[in-house]
């Protein structure tokens, strides 16, 4: 484990499945919270954005999804654009997002 950090979380496939350094406020897990099934993920992921980050929890998907559409709008301006779909969620999204702001110069 590097310098400054504590183990923060185990489970039965990793005696360090989530680590930080709380002087620092740098962490790091070793498994997937965000899925469903990983029990109280949610629950991790929530606490870890409000009370760690401080972030404001007043942010909606709609919300999001209008905000990159301007931030790609306001960075493409007039420009044309080609974008690489993997086959992969990631991209594909991506590529989706970039159309509805853009749409005929993607």
């Amino acid at each position: 484990m590097p310098d400054g950090f504590v183990a923060l979380a185990r489970s039965a496939n990793s005696p360090l499945a989530a680590i930080g350094d709380m002087q620092r406020r740098y962490f790091g897990v070793q498994f997937h919270p965000e899925v469903r099934h990983t029990p109280n993920g949610e629950v991790l992921l929530r606490h870890f954005r409000v009370e760690v980050c401080g972030a404001k929890p007043d942010w909606t998907a709609s919300s999001i999804i209008e905000e990159s559409i301007g931030r790609v709008r306001q960075k493409v301006g007039s420009e044309r654009v080609l974008a690489a779909v993997s086959g992969g969620v990631d991209s594909t999204v991506a590529a989706a997002l970039v159309h509805r702001a853009i749409g005929d110069q993607l």
